[in-house]
């Protein structure tokens, strides 16, 4: 019979040796209530947003490369490095966002799905970024959670939820349904388990993709955890075009744009002072000619 995830969870060592926070300044993990969350979307968009800012942006994208949402995205793709004991190279490239960019790092195809114990640590993908030094790292978790959460499986991208060298900052994606929230509380307490156990970092903030509010029934059906972050939750517009072609080179859509900037002012400096609020529109009254 498999431990209880309390066990496992406890028994898992992290990752040595850990990374340096020069190569990847302040780390948001964004990982999924379940697939298809929308994850790829949001990381993209907090990408987009910072990088059109002016800060150094890279991207992380952990996902099987048959699977992942962002293999399009790059403008331009560079050579693969080794990408630690788990046997997969590392890709890198570029993406162009305005007068800014995306460094680009995600699991190049083998000829094989990778494991989640076959992931590159966060260690790795920390040198195959150098020399670039970044003030922003999103890592697309790629995964399923539940499965990444369950005994013994190695924890993959969560590795990250867990360092104490970097400043890490996990954000939860889910769609506006109830078969989704149902999904999200069991992540929050399973992974708030991590968060007593092994001192994982908290989760910052919930993304909620195709939504411009709370349905009344989604909101009233939730449970513990999720109803605690309910009332901070951002929302993450439906967007035609990308339901349809899903996401390339082109930037992201323009009204993604402030609640992926209200995710990242979350954070604090240097993000507040890249992406202020935007001061609201006043209505300018012309006087007729006539008065």
């Amino acid at each position: 019979m498999a431990q209880p995830v309390t066990d496992a969870r406890a028994a898992v060592p992290l990752p040595e040796p850990t990374p340096s926070p020069e190569y990847l300044g302040t780390v948001v993990l964004v990982f999924g209530a379940q697939p298809q969350s929308g994850t790829s979307g949001v990381a993209l968009a907090m990408a987009d947003v910072a990088a059109a800012a002016g800060l150094a942006v890279q991207l992380i994208d952990s996902a099987d490369p048959a699977r992942t949402g962002l293999a399009g995205v790059c403008h331009t793709e560079g050579p693969a490095v080794p990408g630690g004991p788990g046997g997969f190279l590392i890709r890198k490239g570029t993406r162009r966002v305005g007068s800014g960019s995306v460094r680009v790092l995600r699991l190049a195809a083998g000829a094989r799905p990778p494991r989640l114990d076959q992931i590159p640590r966060p260690v790795d993908w920390a040198l195959a970024s150098a020399p670039f030094r970044a003030q922003l790292t999103v890592v697309d978790a790629g995964f399923d959670m539940w499965t990444a959460m369950s005994p013994e499986s190695g924890m993959g991208p969560l590795l990250w939820s867990g360092l104490d060298t970097v400043v890490v900052r996990p954000v939860l994606v889910m769609k506006g349904s109830w078969p989704s929230a149902s999904a999200a509380e069991v992540i929050l307490h399973r992974y708030n388990v991590g968060v007593e156990k092994i001192g994982c970092a908290p989760v910052e903030r919930v993304v909620v993709t195709g939504a411009q509010a709370w349905p009344e029934h989604v909101r009233a059906s939730m449970g513990r955890w999720l109803d605690a972050q309910a009332d901070n939750a951002i929302f993450l517009p439906h967007d035609a075009g990308v339901a349809v072609d899903g996401w390339t080179s082109e930037a992201t859509p323009p009204e993604f744009a402030a609640p992926a900037a209200a995710v990242l002012r979350t954070l604090g400096p240097p993000f507040t002072e890249a992406l202020p609020v935007p001061e609201p529109s006043r209505r300018s009254w012309r006087r007729s000619r006539s008065s």
